[in-house]
């Protein structure tokens, strides 16, 4: 069973980049037929890619919710400092892997 890490946290971050990233192109390509189309896509994709992968790669599927006062317990300010970090790993892995996909994409648009 995979368990949320910081190895985890930028590896779903990298993924949810490229799928939104490729989503981006690909849209320029084939426009939607509708708004609500357009919408029903980014839905799955944003599913697939980010909430699903943060819930199982970032948070934990294990970690139990915070008290309402978890900032005057120390175990409880322990816990969401661990969960920090890894959204901090998930941001840094989406914003790598969103700047060298971009540039692979505009390289790729220049040279056809």
């Amino acid at each position: 069973m995979i368990t949320a890490s910081n190895k985890t946290a930028a590896l779903a971050g990298a993924l949810s980049a490229l799928a939104f990233a490729s989503l981006e192109a690909w849209e320029e390509k084939h426009k939607a037929a509708s708004v609500l189309a357009h919408n029903v896509i980014w839905l799955c994709v944003a599913c697939a890619f980010f909430f699903v992968p943060v819930y199982f790669l970032v948070i934990g599927r294990r970690e139990r919710p915070f008290k309402r006062l978890w900032f005057n317990d120390s175990a409880e300010r322990a816990r969401y400092g661990i969960v920090a970090k890894r959204f901090i790993a998930w941001f840094l892995g989406a914003v790598t892997s969103a700047a060298l996909w971009t540039l692979i994409l505009v390289a790729m648009q220049q040279s056809v």
